[in-house]
């Protein structure tokens, strides 16, 4: 069962409300029990959903939302460089992680396209965080998103012997039904890639490299010389 980008530092995403909406593992009653108790905090809600996982035999997966910790953005909280996640359940589960990693040039672009980004990110700053980030997945263990486009099935039972969940071959042909997932929206009007693509579907017919943005090599020039950028390229191996 998975929680999409959920952070104990910011309530973008309630782990409460995915776990009840999505999944039907809690109901109103429990959540206004946890606000009588005065547990109505993120621990909290992690210790109810994992105990409702076990009771239905599910390993709990997290997908963290990592952005809040290592990257400004319009947020009330700023970077710690540290993974908060994993910092604020280590004491209290047995954690399995893995990271995924990005071209960072390719991940600066995604995501100054959403709007908490949108004409506010600057690149510096963003790579100044992405080393931190770099740094953090060596020891975390990675797989890389392109890698996992160009090999999914192989990157996929990669990630699932390291959380030690179970793996199913199946997925490849299953994954464009799974829509209990946060994520990035496409619109059609974004058509401003170097190979002219048009991307308009959440999820594609297959997994694949999406187009490269249109903007890349002009910002690319400009940052060769940035120690940062040259930093992450040479770690992630990119």
């Amino acid at each position: 069962m998975l929680l999409s980008e959920i952070n104990p530092r910011l309530a973008y995403f309630n782990p409460l409300t995915q776990a009840r909406d999505w999944f039907g593992l809690i109901s109103n009653q429990d959540i206004h029990d946890l606000q009588e108790s005065g547990q109505y905090n993120y621990l909290d809600s992690i210790r109810l959903i994992y105990k409702r996982c076990r009771e239905r035999k599910q390993k709990l997966i997290i997908r963290d939302w990592t952005h809040v910790d290592f990257i400004s953005g319009n947020y009330p909280v700023n970077p710690i460089y540290t993974l908060s996640q994993y910092e604020a359940l280590k004491q209290h589960f047995h954690v399995n992680h893995i990271a995924i990693t990005r071209h960072p040039l390719d991940s600066f672009l995604s995501l100054s396209k959403l709007p908490d980004y949108n004409g506010r990110l600057d690149i510096a700053e963003y790579l100044k965080g992405a080393r931190a980030y770099a740094d953090t997945v060596l020891t975390t263990g990675f797989v890389r998103f392109e890698d996992f486009c160009m090999h999914p099935q192989e990157v996929v039972s990669n990630i699932c012997n390291r959380l030690e969940i179970n793996y199913d071959k199946k997925f490849i042909n299953l994954f464009k039904t799974y829509l209990k997932v946060t994520g990035d929206n496409y619109y059609p009007s974004q058509r401003h890639t170097l190979t002219g693509d048009l991307i308009e579907e959440r999820a594609p017919k297959s997994i694949r490299l999406p187009p490269r943005r249109a903007e890349f090599s002009q910002i690319e020039k400009s940052i060769q010389n940035n120690a940062d950028y040259r930093y992450i390229l040479e770690t992630l191996g990119y």
